[in-house]
């Protein structure tokens, strides 16, 4: 999502959410601009409070981050973010029987997160992905643990999901204003490949043809070969 004020343009902002296996969902916020003095929030969850709503810390990899659990449904917060709660909140241990486990069991990588580009790399499932915002599109490299080192690019606007072990490309252009998009699978130089179809090639082009008219903006998908 691509906001800016149409009346005033004092505000404006982009947000990408990234619908991960495991029912996983990655959140990332970037290009806040503001010319009034006026607090700019990122809603987590904005509903009829269902119970208490717990707060706590957590450590994921090395960052330290704030834990919220409200009506079923666990969040992660940076703990370098303000976060506010607007209701009555109360620490309790607890609920981290449900939450903790999922929390363990996280592999996120945050790549790249600016005007041009937003970026994760999901190491449980090897699956990058990407947000290109500028029309002319863009790159973002990945270097990952036990992975080649990989560049993925694209000469338009798009959102990518790259599933690393069997070469799956998703593509979609949320704007429904393109009939096509390019995305490029390069590796790093010099880099032996484990992945069966990079070996031959250092780089792979792919050509989606984007759906049009009613069904403008569902996604495409291929794979390398």
């Amino acid at each position: 999502m691509k906001y800016t004020n149409p009346l005033t343009k004092a505000l404006k902002w982009q947000k990408a959410w990234f619908f991960l296996d495991d029912d996983v969902q990655h959140v990332m916020v970037s290009g806040i601009s503001s010319t009034t003095s006026a607090p700019v929030y990122s809603v987590l969850d904005q509903r009829r409070q269902v119970g208490s709503v717990f707060t706590d810390t957590a450590t994921v990899g090395k960052t330290k981050m704030q834990t919220v659990w409200h009506g079923d449904v666990g969040y992660l917060v940076l703990a370098s973010a303000k976060l506010t709660t607007e209701a009555a909140s109360k620490t309790d241990r607890a609920f981290q029987t449900t939450f903790k486990s999922k929390i363990q069991k996280l592999r996120l990588n945050n790549v790249r997160n600016d005007e041009d580009v937003s970026a994760v790399f999901d190491g449980a499932h090897n699956t990058a992905m990407v947000v290109f915002w500028d029309a002319s599109g863009g790159s973002v490299t990945f270097t990952e643990a036990g992975l080649p080192p990989f560049t993925l690019s694209a000469n338009s606007n798009a959102a990518v999901i790259y599933k690393v072990d069997s070469g799956e490309i998703t593509v979609t252009d949320p704007s429904q204003s393109l009939s096509s998009a390019k995305i490029t699978v390069a590796l790093g130089h010099g880099v032996p490949s484990s992945l069966p179809f990079l070996n031959k090639l250092p780089s792979k082009t792919l050509t989606f043809t984007l759906p049009q008219g009613g069904v403008a903006g569902q996604s495409a998908t291929q794979k390398l070969r």
